[in-house]
């Protein structure tokens, strides 16, 4: 392991647990979670791409491409500003892209010889 990886937290479980099957709060907006979870999972996303783009997507950095786009798109639905009313949405979801366009750029690094 590098001395980067070695750094890096564990990565956190980022989706609510209507994400997981299971029944949401009285109270969902209409991307199915509450308000509490949004909140949460929009400061978990902001506060996490500030320290490691894997971490932001809840992935460790020995993932492949497909786990990083299924992620982001899964993460993405969740964030995406059309769809999300919270004050710094724009702001999560671009923390959002930049990650996963960072993590894609690793992976590619990764791939090339």
């Amino acid at each position: 392991r590098t001395p980067q990886q070695q750094q890096q937290p564990p990565p956190r479980q980022l989706l609510p647990a209507a994400e997981e099957g299971l029944s949401t709060a009285h109270g969902s907006t209409a991307n199915g979670m509450c308000a509490a979870e949004t909140d949460e999972l929009v400061r978990q996303v902001l506060r996490d791409a500030a320290v490691c783009s894997w971490r932001c997507l809840g992935l460790t950095p020995s993932a492949v491409l497909e786990h990083v786009r299924k992620r982001y798109l899964l993460l993405a639905k969740r964030l995406h500003p059309d769809k999300l009313a919270h004050e710094k949405s724009k702001d999560a979801f671009a923390a959002l892209e930049s990650a996963c366009k960072d993590c894609m750029a690793q992976i590619a690094r990764r791939s090339s010889p």
